[in-house]
């Protein structure tokens, strides 16, 4: 371990790791504040930065924040929609695990950008969408897809719960991404994505998201939760359309 740490230190400036800890934890306290917005801020920037961060070490991160929600409001897991949310979420994980494993790294640079963009539109809707089993399944679906090549995975399900009663959607879906996280996990180790590396770079972002969390909590009563959504949707979007340029400038050189 010790060997594979120096040699990442080695390997990434000392810049880049500050900035990508800065963007770790402001996804974070995103995160705390809202509800939602992790992966929104964070995967595209750290994809930006270096493509090593992304899926893997952003999954990782992404099931460490759910654990620390679900610890927080287990007791308000709704068990019966978890199990009709994670029969989506498993075709769409496994799809999407395939279709990494065969696409390069530019051509999965724009389709990154563009699937956070979704995220990012699904995010700003004014639609209406009821959470009949259908619409579960479906949401389901598109948030295991998205959400195992980005770990942007919440803004289909969020469109669908978001007249739902607050703790419960809330413990909920943080057990159904942390579950889901962990399959995603599971899916890309098997077609050979996954490598202990991964592991030990998300390691170095444990401590800032820990950090970023514990803040949101003393933020949350003070901060305009519409500014703040704001600021998630435009820090997300103009990531993602710089990340477009650039992987269409490699796809292209």
């Amino acid at each position: 371990m010790a060997e594979i740490t120096q040699q990442l230190f080695q390997e990434l400036d000392w810049i880049i790791i500050v900035i990508s800890v800065m963007a770790v934890m402001a996804g974070s306290i995103t995160q705390g504040v809202t509800g939602l917005g992790f992966g929104m801020v964070t995967a595209p920037a750290l994809l930006l930065i270096d493509p090593i961060f992304a899926p893997v070490p952003m999954l990782i991160l992404a099931m460490s924040i759910s654990m620390l929600v679900v610890f927080r409001d287990r007791h308000h897991i709704d068990f019966k929609m978890l199990t009709t949310c994670l029969g989506g979420r498993i075709p769409g994980t496994i799809l999407a695990a395939f279709a990494y494993s065969l696409i390069p790294t530019a051509i999965y640079g724009i389709t990154f950008g563009i699937l956070v963009l979704i995220a990012v539109i699904l995010t700003s809707t004014k639609l209406k969408v009821l959470p009949t089993t259908l619409n579960v399944l479906i949401a389901s679906f598109v948030s295991g897809f998205m959400g195992t090549l980005t770990a942007v995975g919440a803004p289909p399900m969020a469109l669908v719960f978001q007249h739902g009663q607050a703790n419960m959607v809330r413990s909920t879906m943080a057990m159904f991404f942390m579950v889901g996280c962990l399959f995603s996990l599971i899916m890309l180790f098997y077609f050979g994505d996954f490598t202990m590396k991964h592991v030990y770079i998300s390691l170095l972002f444990i401590p800032p998201l820990f950090v970023g969390f514990k803040i949101s909590s003393h933020l949350a009563p003070k901060i305009n939760q519409n500014l703040m959504r704001i600021f998630m949707l435009g820090i997300a979007g103009t990531s993602s359309v710089i990340l477009i340029i650039k992987s269409l400038g490699i796809f292209f050189a």
